[in-house]
């Protein structure tokens, strides 16, 4: 059969169709979970019946409120895509700048932008300041919630506009070589990333501040010394300026290292359990998860520009004519492309959740050799606890996008000699 328009835009709404669809399954998959007599045995016990049922709650409140958030994203992009808006939208883009293809690419991706924030800006605030509120983990006001979305905006305009720009003027110029070049200049920004989100974007959002001189920073660095962890500063983040929620993590490339723990931890962790919490982000480095990860995630890269320099130079007429343009644009190729690539994505998100849940039980492992297991599996209960987790959440939801393994699963791995 030849490819005609009219059967791309079929297979591309299907594809959008099955995707919210499947959606829709896990969602049910993991509304079924909450069983209470499937908890597992190494989980059971930790959550009395009224503070089970907060969690059953919690987590159905917010199920319902993604369903009607996604439901209203999943039509109007059917609609775009089945009536041609997005070819008629950048057509005019393309008239409203006189042609030029880089502040059509903006001025379309913009528009975008701005019609998804309308679109998830009231659910956001539901689920920040009723549901998040109600069940005592939000801590933001209405004013840092709106200096964070105006810095967000800011930040992606800046830099995703500047990148943007960069590919569309290579997408013009250099046509056949484009993929290549772009999956260089994507490399390379998300590698710079890994060094500068804590030097120069966090601080943008949260206040940063040095550990004092004390036991548990004595603690923290004779540890790291005992197991040559190069750190360089250790901060405390005023984490609790926003959610209840505790975290911890470190940040930097080669051997500086920074260490970043949330005041929330600090608050409602001992030090045996804050030393094993930072062991298991420790044991990452050491079991070179993250150049790993990071290998991983150039190449995939690599595999999105290289097929989407097969659709875009293979295709392109299509496309264009798919949607009543008057030749393929990268901005318009790149929307398309990521529509025709999500059933890829499924396997590819499939094989780096499995990757990332075994780094998970490595880490756990190196912090339970390195400090203590005992203390770890406390940290990991009280966690699970504090967070109102799912504690035996559907096995094909968790395969498909769990980072980390159940709470059952890790400590059932602690226990084991």
């Amino acid at each position: 059969m030849i490819m005609s328009p009219e059967n791309l835009l079929h297979i591309i709404l299907a594809i959008l169709t099955f995707n919210f669809l499947l959606g829709r399954i896990m969602q049910f998959l993991t509304a079924q979970s909450w069983k209470k007599s499937a908890i597992p045995e190494e989980v059971q016990g930790l959550y009395d019946d009224a503070k089970y049922e907060k969690s059953r709650q919690y987590h159905s409140e917010g199920g319902k409120v993604g369903l009607i958030r996604r439901s209203l994203a999943f039509f109007v992009t059917f609609a775009f895509l089945a009536f041609g808006w997005y070819g008629w939208l950048y057509v005019n883009c393309l008239a409203w700048v006189s042609g030029s293809a880089v502040g059509a690419g903006l001025l379309f991706f913009g528009i975008l932008g701005v019609l998804s924030s309308i679109i998830s800006l009231p659910f956001s605030l539901y689920n920040n300041f009723v549901i998040e509120a109600k069940y005592g983990f939000n801590r933001m006001t209405l004013g840092t919630f709106f200096a964070d979305l105006g810095k967000g905006a800011l930040l992606q305009a800046i830099i995703g506009g500047g990148l943007l720009s960069l590919l569309i003027i290579v997408f013009e110029q250099i046509g056949m070589h484009f993929w290549w070049i772009g999956w260089s200049v994507m490399a390379l920004f998300s590698i710079s990333m890994s060094g500068l989100y804590v030097r120069l974007f966090l601080p943008l959002f949260n206040k940063l501040t040095p550990m004092e001189d004390g036991v548990l920073k004595t603690k923290i660095e004779e540890y790291a010394k005992g197991i040559d962890f190069p750190v360089t500063k250790i901060f405390v983040m005023d984490g609790s300026k926003r959610s209840n929620k505790a975290n911890a993590f470190f940040s930097g490339l080669g051997r500086q290292k920074t260490i970043v723990l949330y005041d929330t931890l600090i608050d409602k962790f001992d030090d045996d359990e804050l030393l094993a919490v930072l062991a298991h982000e420790v044991g990452h480095y050491k079991r070179r998860h993250i150049p790993i990860q990071m290998v991983t995630g150039v190449l995939q890269l690599g595999l999105v520009f290289g097929l989407f320099q097969l659709v875009a130079f293979g295709y392109g007429d299509l496309i264009a004519s798919m949607l009543n343009l008057p030749a393929i644009n990268l901005p318009v190729a790149l929307l398309i492309f990521g529509f025709m690539y999500s059933p890829l994505q499924l396997i590819t998100g499939y094989l780096s959740s499995s990757l990332s849940r075994k780094f998970e039980y490595e880490a756990d492992a190196f912090a339970k050799e390195t400090s203590s297991g005992e203390a770890l599996a406390s940290a990991l209960r009280k966690l699970s606890v504090e967070h109102l987790s799912n504690l035996n959440p559907n096995k094909f939801v968790v395969s498909m996008t769990y980072s980390h393994p159940p709470l059952w699963q890790r400590l059932r791995a602690l226990a084991k000699n």
